[in-house]
């Protein structure tokens, strides 16, 4: 029943956009692990957050989910937690919406790995077929002066902004 009003809530946001002939775009950050594989022990969007964002892509109610894959790479595809695992999962999940990965700054700059670790996360994200990323946070980015080590590295190139056929 939760989860069901959850999505409810989800359509009638987007119904008032459509009604009101909004040119606003849908979208909403999602936990990061909708189902845990066997074996994880880990928190579920799905099952204790009452998320289900592909439900949302799936009728069409959302323009783009951000999951919040807050995790590390992992050195073995698909262990617990798996960043790339997760990107994976969510990308060809969205039935034809947009998916940014969320990702955080906070366990690469404890591990002091920024340098490496974000552009490897981000041209993870994009091998999955993301449409992009989404960033956690803008302070720790302005902080660790993030935004010129992408800038003269993965968004080196100018990006081309994705349509959205079904708007």
């Amino acid at each position: 029943y939760r989860r069901a009003a959850v999505t409810s809530a989800v359509r009638e946001t987007h119904d008032s956009l459509m009604a009101a002939r909004s040119v606003a775009r849908l979208s909403a950050a999602a936990w990061g692990i909708y189902k845990p594989p066997a074996g994880w022990n880990t928190s579920s969007g799905y099952d204790q957050l009452m998320q289900d964002a592909r439900e949302w892509t799936r009728l069409g109610i959302i323009d783009a989910i951000a999951p919040m894959v807050y995790w590390r790479i992992a050195a073995t595809y698909g262990a617990r937690t798996d960043f790339a695992y997760l990107a994976d999962d969510h990308a060809r999940s969205v039935n034809e919406r947009h998916v940014y990965i969320g990702m955080s700054l906070e366990h690469m700059i404890a591990n002091a790995n920024l340098g490496t670790e974000l552009p490897a996360e981000i041209e993870r994200a994009r091998a999955a077929g993301a449409e992009g990323v989404s960033v956690f946070s803008a302070r720790l980015m302005r902080e660790q002066n993030a935004w010129s080590l992408l800038r003269n590295g993965v968004f080196a190139k100018k990006a081309t902004v994705p349509g959205m056929s079904w708007r």
